[in-house]
């Protein structure tokens, strides 16, 4: 027996072992027989030579096995990003976008070879937007809800509707929704065991017409209500929209699942969104086109034909060389519902949405229209909706902006619905949410959202201060008007710099008021974008022309945008000459030039230079006269304004004049909707029924 080559075997499986556990190299099965065993040592290099190549035969097993891990993995790819993000509105799934290299660019990378299907995809990429646009729209409602919300316990404010979907299309709206928690909801009166002191109503369900319910209101909550009356609910009669064939559908209400829809929209990949957009624009640009069948079918419709299609077939069919192929798909669902005149909702199937709609006598017309959609192919969508030759294009190519001025438009269209807090102590609790989401957000546009929050939280808080001149700590309430009111400025060019001027005013200091007035009024040019004027494509334009895509949001708002200061009921900063305005108001938002103009008489006046004065009140008449930066909403608090100074100078006559103006513009009656019902299509008011039910205005 040779101890000396039983030794050095030892010392070369040692060996081995320790390349394996430096160099990472697992042990695979070898199926063979060795015929010598194998040796290592050093080369006269320095380096390490193996005789016998073991290791040839591990690492040629070792790729075969990565290479069927990887075409796995490819086949798979859609269902494990699903598994990985199930919601990709989220910032995980964001943030997993943004360091793809591709992400932006995904109309280069069309992995089909039909030049035809490159074309309706680069065409719907340039619509709908990349999939990184339409992650930032969903991030954005989803920012504003839970900043809107952080601070009332009495309501969840929900965006839904295609923009809360995150589809920015032509005709998009902005569809929101509030569960009041005051409210509720049971479907037994036998479940009432203790003495009801909420507003509380029973739900009882049609057999005949799934989908539909009625409420009863058996006990109405002591106190504030919000937007639900006693009265209200004396009969069932108020504005529920039931089954057009029942013959009480007056009673019946529709029950909504907008939030499970809007979850199942925000796990759609990217095919399928696209595919989303594509049913949409075929609606609008092609099938309601013709007066015969327009307004048969609704985007809603379109929407439910995609979810029982991605229920029904495998995820892997949504990729983006099969796009036409899964709009064919649901073309196809379309059809054989409309053939038996049924639509099932995707929740309840037992409600057929067409009832009212589509049936046997008009049915027919509407399958001829869609096969000619259907045998029109690829290229009939592409002419229909995107070729010059049509207006659709021209009406498509309005919106066809850089993804970056798409999204600021949308933020700004958006951002006035937070509504002002009536404490500091909802304000803090604001800005504490603000804080949290400033520590998760990844995306650069998600952290400029925040800190737009931030600087309009601070001017409120800044209103909700003790006065200016308090005695007691005068400094330090000083120091604190400052800190909020710097950060107060940052909301755009001009709507803080007049809540600083108002400070200045109420301390005393009319100079630097006045110097502050007249940097506002020359920020307020025709070239700039007016966030109470938003429009298309002008303000596009302009916006355009003052911003580029590497600033931040608070750049491209403090170069671009001017909006109307917003005052607070009783705020500290509203001159006294204006106090009685805000009496019966929670707030009022003035126009910038209006009170510029405003700010700068009073100065004059105090001042005593009454030829200053004079000219203050003319600009202030002439701006008013010409509606100079002041949207019709905002004439009536103008013309108060404008009257008040009158009345400051002596001109009585003149001021109640004004007076008398304002007062007929109010007839559009600012209490009166106040103390009423929303009209249908401007808010969904609903309450929470057994998850995610929803019960709702249409």
């Amino acid at each position: 027996m040779d101890l000396n080559s039983r030794t050095q075997h030892n010392n070369f499986d040692v060996n081995l072992f320790r390349m394996w556990k430096i160099y990472g190299i697992k042990r695979f099965p070898y199926r063979g027989k060795r015929r010598f065993t194998p040796l290592l040592y050093q080369s006269t290099d320095g380096g390490m030579t193996i005789s016998n190549d073991v290791f040839g035969l591990t690492i040629t097993q070792f790729e075969r096995m990565y290479k069927a891990c990887l075409e796995r993995r490819k086949t798979n790819e859609q269902w494990i990003l699903n598994l990985r993000y199930p919601d990709k509105s989220s910032n995980e799934y964001l943030k997993y976008l943004q360091n793809c290299t591709y992400s932006n660019k995904d109309h280069l990378l069309w992995p089909g070879k039909d030049p035809k299907e490159k074309y309706l995809y680069q065409n719907l990429v340039e619509t709908v937007g990349t999939e990184i646009d339409i992650r930032s729209r969903q991030r954005l409602c989803i920012i504003d809800d839970m900043i809107y919300n952080s601070s009332y316990t009495c309501q969840t404010r929900i965006t839904s509707g295609s923009l809360g979907e995150g589809l920015d299309l032509p005709g998009s709206d902005i569809d929101i929704m509030y569960i009041m928690h005051h409210v509720d909801v049971i479907n037994n009166i036998k479940n009432i065991k203790h003495i009801i002191d909420r507003t509380t109503l029973i739900i009882e369900t049609d057999m005949e017409h799934p989908g539909f319910a009625r409420l009863r209101l058996i006990a109405g909550g002591e106190g504030d209500t919000g937007s639900i009356l006693f009265e209200h609910f004396k009969s069932t009669s108020t504005v529920p929209i039931g089954p057009k064939i029942a013959s009480d559908c007056n009673l019946l209400w529709r029950l909504s699942f907008s939030v499970a829809e809007k979850q199942l929209v925000h796990s759609f990949n990217f095919s399928q969104l696209l595919c989303y957009g594509l049913l949409k624009l075929t609606l609008k640009c092609w099938i309601n086109t013709d007066e015969d069948v327009k307004d048969l079918l609704c985007s809603y419709f379109m929407k439910t034909v995609l979810f029982w299609v991605s229920e029904e077939v495998d995820i892997e069919t949504f990729q983006l060389p099969k796009l036409f192929v899964c709009f064919s798909l649901c073309l196809d669902k379309l059809i054989s519902w409309i053939h038996k005149c049924y639509c099932p909702n995707f929740f309840i199937p037992e409600h057929n949405m067409f009832i009212g709609k589509i049936d046997q006598n008009n049915n027919k017309i509407l399958l001829n229209a869609l096969y000619n959609i259907k045998s029109g192919g690829i290229d009939g969508l592409i002419k229909k909706i995107f070729s010059p030759d049509y207006g659709n294009h021209r009406l498509l190519k309005t919106k066809n902006e850089a993804s970056f001025i798409k999204l600021d438009y949308l933020f700004y269209r958006i951002r006035g619905e937070l509504r002002s807090p009536k404490n500091i102590s909802s304000c803090y609790k604001i800005l504490a949410c603000i804080e949290s989401l400033l520590i998760k957000e990844s995306s650069a546009f998600a952290i400029d959202v925040c800190n737009f929050y931030n600087a309009q939280i601070s001017q409120y808080i800044a209103q909700l201060l003790p006065p200016p001149d308090t005695i007691n700590k005068e400094y330090l309430i000083h120091k604190r008007y400052h800190r909020y009111l710097q950060d107060g400025i940052k909301t755009d060019a001009v709507s803080g710099w007049l809540l600083y001027a108002s400070f200045y005013y109420v301390t005393g200091h009319y100079n630097v008021t006045l110097s502050l007035a007249d940097y506002v009024l020359s920020r307020c040019t025709t070239d700039i974008v007016y966030v109470a004027y938003l429009n298309y494509p002008d303000g596009m334009n302009k916006y355009r022309r003052n911003i580029h895509s590497t600033m931040t949001l608070y750049e491209k708002m403090k170069n671009a945008t001017i909006d109307m200061v917003e005052y607070l009921q009783h705020s500290s900063l509203i001159p006294k000459e204006l106090q009685l305005m805000s009496k019966d108001v929670n707030e009022f938002r003035i126009p910038p030039v209006v009170m510029s103009h405003c700010l700068r008489f009073l100065c004059y006046h105090h001042l005593g230079d009454t030829s200053n004065r004079g000219q203050a009140l003319r600009d202030l008449n002439l701006a008013v006269k010409y509606k100079y930066f002041i949207p019709d909403r905002s004439l009536s608090y103008s013309l108060n304004i404008l009257g008040i100074c009158y009345e400051t100078s002596g001109d009585k006559d003149t001021a109640y004049q004004c007076y008398d103006k304002a007062s007929q513009l109010n007839v559009f009656s600012f209490f009166k909707f106040n103390n009423s019902i929303p009209p249908p299509g401007w808010i969904a008011i609903i309450a929470v029924v057994e998850g995610l039910a929803c019960l709702s205005y249409p």
